[in-house]
């Protein structure tokens, strides 16, 4: 669903001033314009899995990164290179009209590397030693470990109970996590009275609260439910726990911490769209 408060899926992980793009949702491009971040700083672009809400800046990002000389190689689930292959073809006359502005010929551009998971060994991107592990999703997903300096990042993707991102955590200090089944507040939904009335936060709130009802009659779940969410966390003893992927609405956070308590001892922080956490 769209949601007017925050960007879809994006993490940057970063080490001095090597940054690692994972995923690329609506919203994306719009951020790192904002930021003063540039598409030539990043040396690797990453995708979790293959699903829309995380995948469609890329159609503006990549084209555009590669026009501004980076050619950093691409990693994703199988897929990634007909992606990839499908902007530099598709794109082909727009790529050599916006070179020639730029002083050059689309012939001077480098097709980036494509490296589709799952990979046999660690890969090194410059100084950030980087492992996959295939979680459980709808659709094949691999979540990320970023390792230098005897500390590491965890990036989970979408995912559903996993033994896989427990191993692949294994007290990591920081596990960017899907926040599956997050508890939202809609107690104060206001009645909707016509279009363009009752377009707050909370209302948005009632709608997801319905939404999950229907879902959960689904035996396939796309999303860990919170007790998981908290399970994982836990027995992969991650120092801190960054919740992310929220639906619109507003999240029960005190409510949401108190049930998770109940399994996860650990730091619990809920993301923020350019919030940097360590």
């Amino acid at each position: 669903m769209f949601n007017p408060d925050r960007s879809s899926p994006c993490t940057i992980v970063q080490l001095d001033d090597e940054k690692v793009l994972v995923d690329m949702g609506e919203g994306t491009s719009r951020q790192l314009n904002l930021n003063g971040i540039r598409l030539k700083e990043f040396t690797a672009f990453c995708f979790t899995h293959h699903h829309r809400d995380h995948n469609d800046d890329a159609m503006t990002i990549l084209p555009m990164a590669w026009l501004r000389g980076n050619d950093s190689p691409i990693i994703g689930p199988t897929g990634t290179k007909k992606l990839c292959d499908f902007l530099w073809d598709f794109y082909a006359e727009d790529l050599e009209y916006r070179s020639t502005n730029l002083g050059k010929t689309g012939k001077q551009l480098n097709r980036p590397e494509v490296i589709e998971l799952p990979y046999k060994k660690p890969l090194q991107i410059g100084k950030m030693s980087v492992t996959f592990a295939e979680v459980n999703h709808t659709i094949t997903t691999f979540a990320y470990r970023f390792e230098a300096n005897g500390k590491s990042v965890v990036v989970s993707g979408d995912l559903r109970y996993s033994d896989n991102l427990i191993a692949l955590a294994k007290d990591t200090d920081l596990l960017v996590m899907d926040s599956g089944g997050v508890i939202y507040s809609d107690s104060s939904t206001p009645k909707r009275s016509g279009i363009g009335q009752g377009s707050s936060r909370n209302n948005r709130a009632g709608k997801s609260r319905e939404s999950r009802k229907q879902r959960g009659k689904n035996t396939k779940t796309a999303h860990a439910p919170l007790e998981d969410v908290a399970r994982m966390a836990e027995q992969s003893g991650a120092k801190k726990l960054v919740l992310t992927h929220f639906r619109p609405g507003t999240v029960a956070e005190s409510e949401t911490i108190s049930k998770m308590r109940e399994i996860y001892s650990g730091e619990i922080i809920f993301a923020e769209d350019m919030q940097t956490y360590q």
